[in-house]
């Protein structure tokens, strides 16, 4: 499940050290209206440690102080193509998902995934070849998109 994880926060999460206090902060936030996609990672989040939660308007953000968590997803945000390739495949399958909770969509004729690495959207578009899914990844304005479109991909 940390691949999950992983896959979630590198889309939507972010990490620092405090300088003030040196903790290794690890958070993401999310609108309201995600409530289930921000306990489902709250929850995998508590694996690793205590994990804090903060309402504040629309918006929750959920922090947790782990220099562990912090080194991973360091690791992987500073090289997510290489982070995936190393994966075995059930965690490649894992991070995909969680990568597709930030960062994509899912509607009744296409699944899709956004982010601005073009090379790690062409490394999970090879992965998904050899299993046999359709995909594609092109330039969507500013932005990549892999895209599954065929009903057999689906």
């Amino acid at each position: 499940m940390t691949a999950r994880i992983l896959g979630f926060l590198y889309g939507d999460g972010c990490c620092y050290k405090n300088e003030s206090n040196g903790a290794y902060v690890v958070e993401f936030e999310q609108s309201r209206k995600n409530i289930e996609t921000v306990e489902k990672y709250y929850q995998l989040m508590r694996k690793f440690g205590s994990v804090l939660k903060v309402v504040k308007g629309d918006k929750i953000r959920v922090t947790m102080y782990s220099k562990s968590l912090f080194q991973l997803l360091k690791k992987v945000k500073n090289n997510p193509e290489k982070y995936f390739k190393s994966l075995e495949e059930p965690e490649k399958l894992y991070f995909i998902l969680g990568f597709l909770d930030a960062d994509g969509s899912i509607t009744k004729n296409e699944i899709v995934i956004y982010d601005k690495n073009k090379i790690l959207l062409e490394a999970i578009h090879d992965f998904l070849k050899m299993k046999r899914i359709k995909s594609n990844v092109r330039r969507n304005k500013n932005i990549w998109r892999l895209r599954i479109r065929s009903k057999n991909s689906l």
